[in-house]
């Protein structure tokens, strides 16, 4: 009965999502701050397509099963959290719920995740909740993180099809604790497409962010090596970064990538200089983020792109980038005022709700079919 209920939810949330998706918020795609130079292809016969990706950082998403190779214990039934099975089939439903939700109408191609525990933890989130009819695959790291947790992609197999996956270790210096691996992930997409998909999750800014800054610089230079390296491989190459970068867009770790404001001039994929293109940092003047300290919203979470995937004379390319934020997601702020996340666990108060930070999404656009 209670799955049945939700499922009746959903399909009501997808409406509600499609309806409010009219007044979402502006994203440098608006006609007011469209990206500079060539015209959209345009066909009065054909239509585009659009593929929606979403990134999210879900917050512990860990099962309630001990890992003795990991720090798991405060998410355990006996653990500082009482981290029960209902808990956890309700973080599962919950996941799902905005997952689809963020596809407005649309469901997403591709999901880019961080925090989640396991292989185990992404099988019972495709099989134990609405998202098991939609024939999700998902790739997973299992990174030495100490509290073991890792960065995954979900994946529509008729709409990207993966054909090379690498998992890219990062040495951190030994004051540091091991970090996630870098996940990349070479697919094809509609149009014949090659698409290559990094996500990551950067250390955080635990323990001050001037002593942490190199940690987080370090996995950015290796981040760069292998986007360097993809393009001496692609002819045409199709950039994607998503991840959690515990940074802000204009702070050094982001800086390392050499990714500048998408609307600067000769957005080319140029052979030699190849540059990247962070998606996040127009969107710093509307005072929304994704994450919330202090009382002040901020972008941790970004997209940066390859000049090819700004360069919109030619398919495929990137537009409607944003944060994701519906009132569900939210409660009020009684410290600070406003609003912040609605969290699983604010501090260690159980609140039953989703994470402390808000998905982002944006629309890839693929030739007509």
């Amino acid at each position: 009965m209670g799955v049945f209920c939700f499922n009746r939810f959903y399909v009501f949330l997808l409406v509600c999502v499609s309806i409010l998706s009219e007044n979402a918020n502006a994203s440098w795609s608006d006609p007011q701050t469209a990206l500079p130079g060539s015209t959209k292809i345009r066909s009065s016969d054909e239509e585009e397509v659009r593929l929606r990706v979403v990134f999210w950082n879900v917050e512990n998403l860990f099962d309630c099963k001990d890992d003795t190779l990991r720090q798991d214990d405060e998410f355990l039934p006996q653990g500082s959290r009482h981290w029960s099975f209902y808990r956890y089939r309700q973080k599962l439903i919950n996941t799902a719920k905005v997952l689809i939700a963020a596809g407005e109408g649309e469901i997403p191609v591709l999901i880019g995740l961080c925090e989640v525990e396991n292989d185990s933890v992404l099988n019972d989130l495709l099989r134990l909740t609405p998202l098991k009819q939609f024939g999700y695959r998902h790739l997973i790291t299992t990174s030495p993180d100490p509290r073991g947790i890792n960065v995954a992609l979900l994946y529509k197999r008729d709409r990207f099809k993966p054909i090379a996956r690498t998992d890219h270790r990062v040495a951190l210096p030994s004051r540091y604790r091991p970090t996630r691996d870098i996940l990349h992930v070479a697919g094809l997409i509609p149009g014949g497409d090659t698409l290559d998909v990094f996500v990551c999750h950067l250390p955080s800014r635990s323990g001050g962010e001037a002593e942490t800054r190199i940690a987080r610089m370090t996995v950015a230079e290796q981040l760069k090596q292998a986007i360097d390296s993809t393009n001496q491989v692609r002819t045409k190459s199709n950039i994607l970064i998503c991840g959690d970068m515990n940074d802000y867009p204009s702070t050094s770790c982001i800086s390392t990538l050499e990714a500048n404001h998408p609307n600067v001039d000769n957005q080319k994929n140029d052979s030699t200089t190849r540059p990247l293109f962070n998606l996040m940092i127009p969107l710093q003047k509307n005072g929304k983020g994704t994450h919330k300290y202090n009382g002040k919203w901020g972008y941790l979470d970004h997209f940066v792109v390859n000049g090819a995937l700004c360069d919109r004379s030619d398919y495929p390319f990137v537009e409607n980038v944003r944060e994701f934020s519906l009132p569900f997601l939210l409660t009020e702020d009684t410290k600070h005022g406003g609003d912040r996340p609605l969290r699983t666990y604010h501090g260690y108060r159980y609140e039953g709700g989703y994470s402390d930070h808000l998905p982002i999404l944006l629309d890839l656009v693929v030739p007509p079919r």
